[in-house]
């Protein structure tokens, strides 16, 4: 029950129902008080982390997500430590904490290895931990995570998040000088987002990036039709981070 209580207060957040979403997971967070189980206590502080991290409340974030590594720790229970470490290790990356993200998510990789545990959730988590280095601009470092990535989502047959690890690994090859490896990663994103069976909210950055790197090496006319792509791409998917981030290329590029 008390997992169910988790995955209905997850449905309420994608709704936009944040409000009803902490109500039903801190009655999660209730009935797990009542379990014995490590795995079950563990699973419900970890999302109530989670929850609370996309509410902005990072403080009580970290929280429950410490408590969910302590909880697996204290019950030696692997699979339920690694699956927290690798929440902790969002919660740091949302705080800023980018050291303390890199320990987190390190150690998570080294326990799903060590379970050959290998589902969206390990690829997500190493995709995490290649953007922590790519944030630390140590590209060397970034790109044997984002390829270990690209073949779990392959192996999984996940067109968005294989799509969404050659956009990270785009933007590395970009800050490298490396512009015909980064429009050819764009470009692999943009198709496989393309042919994905669902709408992804990061289904315009790919033409965002494209843009950017045409206007840098002086195909103003191509950049200019991808960022219109990606203006009317980002309206399709409702994804107003990407939107802004067209229309204000565009605008730069009419002034």
């Amino acid at each position: 029950l008390a997992e169910i209580t988790c995955y209905h207060a997850l449905l309420l957040d994608r709704a936009a129902r944040h409000d009803d979403a902490m109500r039903v997971i801190q009655q999660a967070v209730t009935l797990g008080d009542q379990y014995d189980d490590a795995w079950t206590r563990s699973f419900i502080e970890r999302w109530c982390a989670v929850l609370l991290q996309r509410a902005g409340t990072i403080t009580e974030a970290l929280r429950h997500a410490l408590h969910s590594v302590a909880i697996a720790e204290d019950d030696e229970n692997l699979t339920a430590l690694a699956r927290a470490q690798s929440t902790l290790g969002s919660i740091h990356i949302a705080s800023g904490n980018l050291k303390g993200a890199l320990d987190a998510l390190v150690h998570a990789s080294q326990l799903f290895d060590q379970l050959e545990i290998t589902d969206w959730f390990v690829a997500d988590s190493i995709l995490s931990t290649g953007n922590v280095y790519a944030r630390l601009h140590d590209a060397n470092h970034a790109m044997p995570w984002y390829e270990r990535a690209l073949e779990m989502w392959r192996d999984l047959g996940d067109l968005s998040g294989e799509a969404r690890t050659l956009e990270r690994m785009a933007d590395v090859h970009a800050e490298r000088g490396q512009y015909e490896e980064a429009i050819i990663a764009h470009e692999g994103a943009l198709g496989l987002f393309n042919a994905a069976p669902h709408l992804d909210p990061d289904a315009a950055l790919p033409l965002v990036g494209l843009g950017l790197l045409h206007h840098r090496i002086g195909h103003h006319a191509r950049a200019m039709e991808c960022f219109e792509h990606a203006v009317e791409k980002a309206r399709a998917v409702q994804a107003l981070p990407a939107l802004s981030q067209a229309l204000t290329s565009l605008g730069r590029m009419l002034l």
